[in-house]
């Protein structure tokens, strides 16, 4: 499987043209056209039926399309114009059992065949945003292959859970915790982080981004552009993480060599984890250097070995 970056996903309603045209613009790594939250009931099918034409623009960066939940009447129509439209992905808000990504999977491989598209070409996208979501989170995300990575939703789970989230969030970390080690055991790539709703404090968003970061999350979804970079940065490796990283590559591969599978670099101690962990900083770092040199902005990808 190819492993994509996705340090930011930037959210926009999918009922503003001119937002979504800057969205593909901000140096996201991705964008989700938003038919759920951000649009109003009133508004639903008219930014259902604008989908066409919002994604057939120069697109950047990939393009996953935010659809309504099962629970609701709009959910179908709303897959079915995502896939229409060419969405690279489809995000699926409130999953709370492994069936729901089942039926949705069938439902967007039916799609493809409909629409020409690639087979299993579409990512499905699970936020995972209740107390019963989170607490089947392995049963849920084990065993789809349409799913690369899940996403974790604070908003919703507040009102599910009762929560008050202050400001160094510790009410929260539990269930991220949760689903960092769902994801892992279900074979995933790392998850994608809830969104930062200070706008104005970009400060605290690079520190819960960081915090984010060092607790497994491989980015998060924003809803602002003017968070996007401070986002980008913060999931990025560090100029003394990439560094670091090189001379454990180098020394570990010198060492192996002649024989050896552990030794120190500096005051560490290095082994196979170790220098695999190190290897895959340099990947990532080569394939977002790759991707600015070709365009400056978006996801990237690499094959896995």
């Amino acid at each position: 499987m190819t492993l994509r970056v996705l340090r930011s996903m930037l959210y926009v309603p999918a009922d503003n043209e001119h937002r979504v045209g800057k969205a593909f613009q901000s140096g996201a790594d991705a964008v989700i056209v938003d038919l759920e939250d951000a649009v109003a009931v009133s508004r639903k099918v008219e930014a259902r039926n604008a989908l066409a034409h919002l994604l057939a623009q120069e697109r950047p960066c990939p393009a996953y399309v935010r659809v309504n939940s099962m629970a609701t009447p709009s959910c179908l129509e709303d897959i079915e114009a995502a896939v229409a439209a060419g969405a690279d992905g489809i995000s699926l808000p409130m999953v709370e059992h492994s069936d729901q990504l089942y039926a949705v999977s069938w439902i967007i491989s039916q799609l493809e065949l409909k629409y020409g598209h690639e087979a299993g070409a579409i990512d499905l996208l699970p936020v995972l945003e209740t107390g019963a979501g989170l607490q089947n989170a392995a049963q849920v995300l084990a065993g789809h292959p349409r799913v690369r990575h899940a996403g974790l939703g604070v908003g919703d789970l507040q009102l599910s859970l009762g929560l008050e989230v202050g400001p160094d969030e510790a009410e929260v970390w539990p269930y991220r915790r949760m689903l960092v080690l769902a994801s892992n055991a279900a074979g995933l790539e790392a998850p994608l982080d809830t969104v930062y709703l200070d706008l104005k404090n970009r400060d605290g968003l690079r520190e819960a981004s960081l915090a984010s970061k060092r607790a497994g999350f491989q980015g998060r979804r924003v809803i602002h552009p003017n968070q996007v970079d401070v986002v980008n940065e913060a999931y990025s490796p560090t100029s003394e993480e990439i560094e670091r990283a090189e001379r454990i590559v180098q020394e570990f591969n010198e060492a192996e060599a002649s024989g050896l599978a552990s030794m120190r670099v500096g005051e560490d101690f290095v082994d196979y984890p170790i220098a695999e962990k190190a290897a895959r900083v340099l990947a990532i770092r080569d394939m977002l250097d790759g991707h600015r040199s070709a365009s400056g902005a978006g996801a990237v990808s690499v094959g896995e070995s």
